[in-house]
């Protein structure tokens, strides 16, 4: 949910244009204003369903405000601090942004292994924006900067995730995601935040052809999974040193979007696309719950407004396989593509399927999600090919 605030004289016009682009039974988001708008001084007030809609009322001169997933106007950010560990990263910089918009100060933390400190560039010259470039693995340099902080709240993303490399890596993925986690927990026991938010994973779960719900059996495979599960048992078992703090877990399933440094399999698809059609990839038969970056971080900062203890699924509860995803990459950009099996990059282990059951989160948050998967694909390829493109039926040709 969003605000907008959109000029008197100009309401008509975009409502009518609004209801024209987009009646509300079509599903595509929706706009209201709880039966009659609210004055502010010389504008109206408007609650905005759909991320898609905010961005259309931008473009039509209204302007869209801060999340609002149903919290009290006392508890939005006023100023306090938020600490966000790997701010860079995909998810970071979407949650710097929601905490922002909300009215928080973020202090933005990362190490910049991933190569993706640029990205935090647009923070530049933000007075409610402090970058710190540190490593959690640093117990004695993250202790001092929660000190210096003391922030009101944690959400904590930093991690390896990307399979392949965590499973060539073991040591190095457990030195970040379990002891960088306890170093971070170590420095929060001393100056206890309000609220944790830890980004955890669909991996933990034991495999399962069947959507998941929190309550499922937990048993991951291989050294992210057991990291992640291993960091969640640290923060309930730790609880009890953090006086106050609630600690909310949120198992994110396939989070996709622009600006993925790493090569999971819709980076990997556009990057081939730049130079051809034909694409050399691993398996596309397993089905994954692809969710858009923005959802996944405004899901998180959604948790963290609410403030309710315990995990919850940040999934969509739709499952896509892999050749579906590349045939609405094709679609999207109304090209024929050609797939030949790369061995490879086939993985040792697979699951062939992994999807959610939100049940859970949309209690809390009903809007959940967004972002439909096509138009999160669309989003993407725009943003990396740095063009519009139409989208429409499937136009291309997979084989």
């Amino acid at each position: 949910m969003w605000n907008a605030l959109i000029d008197h004289e100009s309401t008509g016009q975009i409502l009518t244009a609004w209801f024209e682009r987009c009646p509300l039974d079509q599903g595509k988001g929706s706009l209201k204003n709880s039966h009659h708008p609210r004055s502010e001084g010389t504008s109206s007030r408007f609650r905005i369903f759909g991320s898609e809609s905010a961005r259309w009322i931008q473009e039509q001169g209204g302007t869209v405000g801060s999340f609002d997933p149903g919290r009290s106007e006392a508890d939005r950010g006023s100023g306090r601090a938020v600490l966000v560990t790997g701010a860079a990263g995909l998810i970071g910089v979407s949650v710097v942004r929601c905490l922002l918009r909300d009215g928080f100060r973020v202090v933005a933390v990362d190490d910049g292994s991933a190569g993706t400190l640029g990205r935090l560039v647009e923070f530049n010259g933000n007075p409610q924006v402090a970058v710190r470039i540190s490593d959690i693995r640093h117990r004695v340099a993250l202790a001092g900067l929660v000190a210096a902080e003391r922030p009101w709240a944690v959400v904590h993303l930093a991690a390896r995730h990307f399979i392949p490399d965590c499973e060539r890596f073991p040591g190095e993925t457990l030195e970040v995601n379990v002891m960088g986690t306890q170093h971070l927990l170590d420095a929060c026991a001393e100056h206890p935040p309000h609220r944790i938010v830890f980004a955890s994973t669909a991996d933990v779960y034991a495999a399962n052809v069947l959507p998941h719900s929190e309550d499922d059996a937990v048993s991951p495979v291989g050294a992210y999974g057991v990291s992640k599960l291993l960091g969640e048992r640290l923060l309930r078992d730790q609880a009890y040193r953090l006086d106050g703090c609630t600690i909310t877990i949120g198992r994110l399933f396939n989070v996709y979007g622009p600006g993925d440094p790493h090569p999971h399999l819709l980076p990997e698809v556009l990057r081939q696309l730049r130079n051809g059609s034909v694409l050399r990839l691993g398996d596309l038969e397993s089905a994954r719950d692809f969710v858009y970056v923005e959802d996944a971080a405004e899901a998180l900062i959604a948790l963290l407004h609410i403030g309710e203890a315990g995990v919850f699924n940040v999934g969509t509860g739709t499952a896509v396989s892999g050749r579906e995803l590349v045939q609405t990459v094709a679609a999207v950009i109304g090209r024929e593509v050609e797939i030949e099996r790369d061995h490879g990059r086939l993985r040792r282990r697979v699951r062939p399927n992994l999807c959610a059951a939100p049940d859970r989160l949309r209690e809390l948050v009903p809007w959940w999600p967004h972002v439909s998967f096509g138009g999160g694909i669309r989003y993407t390829v725009e943003a990396e090919f740095d063009e519009v493109v139409t989208g429409g039926e499937y136009a291309g040709r997979v084989s």
